[in-house]
Parts: C-alpha cells; sequence; structure tokens
C-alpha cells in the first residue's frame, strides 16, 4: 500500500470546495482544484487526507488517511456504527484488550499501597486510561464509506467529498479507481475511531503524565531513583513509534465485516507492537508503583 502521488500543498480553507465550481477566474486543474489564471500565485484546497491504494484483506477500495489533526477529529470522520454496537461486536483482538485493561494492575497497587494523595491520584488516572485505551485501541477502530461516488444536489458531482478532503478534483479520483477496477466506495476511519483517539491521547498526556510524575517526585525525590523507570518509559515509547509507522501505512487496515473482524498485515503488525508497548508500560508502572526507597 503507497500513498497517492499528490503531495498535500494547500493553504487555504475547504469552504471554497463546496459547489466545486471553479471561482470567476480562476480554472479547476488535476493537481489543484483550484489555480488562479494570472499565474502570480496558485492555490489548492487545505488538504485533511492523502488517498491510498486498495487493500487486499479488507477489500478492494481506495482509502483515506487523515492527516494527525483530522484524524482526531468527529467531524471528519465516515459514518459508522454508534458506540454499543461497537461494543456488542467484541475486541478487534483479544490480545489487544488485555493489553489494554492491564493499566488497572498498577493502579490497584496503587491502591493498595495509598501511602499519600499522590498514590490515588496516579490510580485514578491509570483506571481512567485502563477505559479509554480499550475504546481507542481494541473497540472503535472500524473504518466504513466515507464517500459511495453517488452524486448528491448539494455537491453536483461525484467524490466531491474525498475531493475536499484530499485537494484533488473529483475526475481525478473517479479515473483512478476506474483504471485500478477498485470497488466505487472510499473507506476512512469512522467517527468513533477518530473520537475515541482524541480521548485517550488526550487522557494519557493531560491525566495520566502529570500523575505518574507526581507521584514519582513525591515519593522518590531523588532523580536517580527514577531513571531506570523513564529508562522504560523511552524504550516503550521507541515501540510506539515504529507501530504508528505500520499503522500509518493502512490506518483502515482493520474492518468489521460480516460479522467478523478482516485485518491488513501492516496494521497486525501494528497491533502486536502497540500491545508490546502496553505491556512494557504496564511492568514499568507496576515496579514504580512498588519501589519505594
Amino acid at each position: 500500500l503507497k500513498p497517492s502521488a499528490c503531495v498535500p500543498r494547500c493553504r487555504f480553507s475547504a469552504l471554497c470546495m463546496s459547489s466545486l465550481a471553479p471561482p470567476t477566474g480562476r480554472k479547476m486543474t488535476d493537481s489543484c482544484p483550484f489555480e488562479e489564471l494570472d499565474g502570480q500565485r496558485g492555490f489548492c484546497i487545505r488538504t485533511r487526507g492523502v488517498l491510498l491504494e486498495p487493500g487486499l484483506a479488507t477489500g478492494r477500495s481506495w482509502r483515506i488517511r487523515f492527516s494527525p489533526i483530522a484524524e482526531h477529529l468527529w467531524s471528519e470522520g465516515a459514518l459508522g456504527a454508534d458506540l454499543w454496537t461497537q461494543l456488542q461486536r467484541g475486541p478487534c483482538r483479544w490480545q489487544m484488550l488485555f493489553s489494554c485493561v492491564g493499566f488497572a494492575i498498577p493502579a490497584l497497587v496503587h491502591l493498595g499501597m495509598h501511602q499519600h494523595l499522590a498514590d490515588y491520584i496516579a490510580a485514578i488516572a491509570l483506571l481512567c486510561v485502563a477505559v479509554s485505551s480499550p475504546l481507542c485501541d481494541a473497540f472503535c477502530v472500524d473504518s466504513c464509506i466515507y464517500d459511495d461516488g453517488r452524486v448528491l444536489e448539494a455537491d453536483g458531482m461525484p467524490y466531491a467529498r474525498t475531493g475536499a478532503c484530499i485537494g484533488k478534483v473529483p475526475e481525478w479520483i473517479s479515473r483512478n479507481i476506474q483504471e485500478t477496477e477498485a470497488s466505487p466506495e472510499i473507506l476512512a476511519n469512522d467517527q468513533w475511531n477518530n473520537l475515541s483517539r482524541l480521548i485517550d491521547r488526550a487522557t494519557c498526556v493531560f491525566i495520566v503524565l502529570p500523575s505518574i510524575v507526581f507521584f514519582a517526585v513525591r515519593q522518590r525525590p531523588q532523580m536517580l531513583s527514577n531513571l531506570p523507570f523513564v529508562g522504560g518509559f523511552f524504550v516503550a515509547w521507541g515501540i510506539c513509534f515504529v507501530d504508528q509507522k505500520y499503522r500509518y501505512v493502512d490506518p483502515c487496515g482493520t474492518r468489521f465485516v460480516n460479522g467478523k473482524w478482516l485485518t491488513e498485515r501492516s496494521y497486525e503488525i501494528h497491533q502486536r507492537l502497540h500491545e508490546v508497548w502496553h505491556y512494557i508500560l504496564i511492568v514499568t508502572l507496576t515496579c514504580s508503583a512498588l519501589y519505594r526507597p
């Protein structure tokens, strides 16, 4: 799977794409939907993703990889099943679910020790991520139809929504779908996929990290005593960095189809490495909670 040949280079709002008719004095091109005729300055809409070639296990559909900002926004996601339905389906991988809820282990250690306020703060933070992480990594990971190619009255042409997202004219998208004999539907992460990612990452950055640092400083004022745990975190973070590279190969690499989860090879590698990232963190955080010199 490779990104499309077009590298987004946009600087203006996608709102100008609402009608998909070139404004007066501008022409429409394949490389850039809107370009000034006077030649002084060309520009295209601000892209919010790139188009990836069809998958194998998950179907012969082109798919969108959202930008690092857009992949956290509910408004950008494809319309999928409601949250309760996604929970009823079960996790995409039971191993992933176990690695996610495992953050409750260091939380219980902190509650068992309960020597000071920092223990309670750390325990509450870890219990929060033991809830947000399963939603983000195990349950709300589906991708759905983002654009089915039908002409809507408001758009005036097929694949207008996709064109507005990736900064390409709809004709370019239609041509590529026909040339590759792909399915007409274009996939993207669904709304709950995006929202759960935002919630989980915000929980880690703004709740868990400050809480764990506060506990470490409160319990072990000597910085040298905390170095092993800092080292464990960076080892885990390195694995997470690699696993995210595999996820970005095809963020739509797992889908719930006909009652079962279908997964691309690159996404499966991401899942396995992400589980390792979780387990290293769980061991590091548990040891941190127990070590009280």
